[in-house]
């Protein structure tokens, strides 16, 4: 009895100490609750398909892992031949600021909409 109470009290410390540790060290997150707003675009960077006619759209998706690896995702699709072709590229997690320097780099139009 004496062990299990005292295993008990243990897990119940660790376990405040791990909240209390998230909630401290955790930013401000925003709830974006208009699902049109906020958005961002910019439609006036890429210039009008050479195909227009396509049967096949290309998309990639990438994951940024927090904005971390922006400058490893330009430099895979610019340095990929089979990615540097693609119609649509989808990120994730991402920023506004790595979404308008992946577009500038690229010469591709964007939209944005962040989410939290």
């Amino acid at each position: 009895m004496k062990k299990s109470f005292f295993f008990l009290l243990i897990l119940l410390g660790c376990t405040f100490l791990l909240c209390s540790c998230a909630c401290l060290g955790s930013p401000k997150l925003t709830n974006f609750s208009d699902p049109n707003n906020p958005r961002y675009v910019q439609l006036e960077t890429a210039q009008p398909p050479a195909e227009p006619d396509k049967k096949i759209i290309k998309v990639v998706s990438y994951n940024t892992n927090l904005c971390k690896k922006i400058g490893s995702a330009l430099k895979l699709l610019q340095q990929t031949p089979h990615l540097a072709q693609a119609d649509i590229i989808c990120l994730q997690e991402m920023n506004l600021e790595g979404v308008k320097f992946i577009s500038a780099a690229l010469k591709y139009n964007y939209v944005y909409y962040p989410s939290a």
